[in-house]
């Protein structure tokens, strides 16, 4: 069967509302994503060049590993690296990139090595119900943060809030204790200005020798040298630092990709 007529085919069946999909090359596995508004296409355009240092992360994880995305957005991270490692979990906030992250999950079902679990809740220190502040309202926008510890993305470029939504957050180590899900061999957070609560939330797993490397987007100055000694306080050392790209070409100055491995 064509290319072409395969996704006809998955086009057809998507209950009620018509979507459109795109079959994006994604190294050596092709994704199929929701392209149904110009920003979900943009993210699965420049899927494979947007953050090629995190691509790298997840292809050095071995397939028998336990992978967290914290911040899943709409999940194309998270499911490609669930098209090889057995056990992949991804929390995601907010509805319409929960629910966008939901679809691409079901477009890729059948390409999934192992178990493949998207929760629709936010990591943080406590189990408390806060608030997203929302600048862009829409499916795969990044301005989303949670109000009491966050920023919007790009801190030059503040928009005012649109939408406040009610959001459940659980520390890490309460999450995988309460529901005995799997502790994280490997962890990836992108929280948009809340990383101090998820990783003080996550002590037990830091602490845990299972976990090996932790990749982090860290706002550059104050909050990346807190999170650093946080880290450090666990074992983990940096071992690198990567500028984070902008899709529409150059780099935000403010914004690095790090990467810790535990030290011992």
């Amino acid at each position: 069967m064509s290319g072409d007529k395969s996704l006809d085919i998955i086009q057809q069946k998507l209950h009620s509302e018509v979507r459109s999909v795109a079959r994006i090359p994604a190294r050596k596995h092709d994704l199929l994503l929701d392209v149904s508004n110009g920003r979900l296409e943009v993210w699965a355009k420049h899927f494979a060049d947007t953050e090629p240092e995190l691509l790298d992360f997840i292809d050095a994880i071995p397939d028998t590993a336990t992978y967290y995305d914290i911040g899943a957005s709409i999940g194309h991270f998270a499911l490609y690296a669930a098209m090889r490692i057995k056990r992949v979990i991804a929390l995601e906030p907010e509805a319409l990139n929960f629910a966008t992250a939901s679809l691409n999950h079901f477009l890729n079902r059948d390409k999934i090595a192992g178990d493949f679990t998207l929760l629709n809740v936010a990591a943080s220190e406590a189990v408390a119900v806060e608030h997203l502040a929302i600048n862009l309202y829409g499916a795969g926008e990044h301005t989303k943060a949670l109000q009491r510890t966050g920023r919007s993305e790009g801190a030059s470029e503040r928009r005012p809030t649109l939408h406040r939504q009610p959001v459940l957050t659980f520390p890490l180590d309460e999450l995988t204790s309460r529901f005995k899900l799997p502790e994280p061999t490997h962890l990836k957070i992108d929280v948009d200005g809340a990383e101090a609560s998820v990783l003080l939330g996550a002590r037990r797993c830091l602490e845990s020798r299972d976990l090996k490397q932790v990749f982090i987007e860290l706002e550059a100055g104050e909050a990346e040298q807190h999170c650093s000694r946080l880290l450090a306080g666990h074992r983990f050392e940096l071992a690198a630092r990567h500028v984070v790209r902008r899709v529409s070409g150059g780099y935000y100055e403010n914004l690095t990709n790090c990467v810790f491995v535990r030290t011992n």
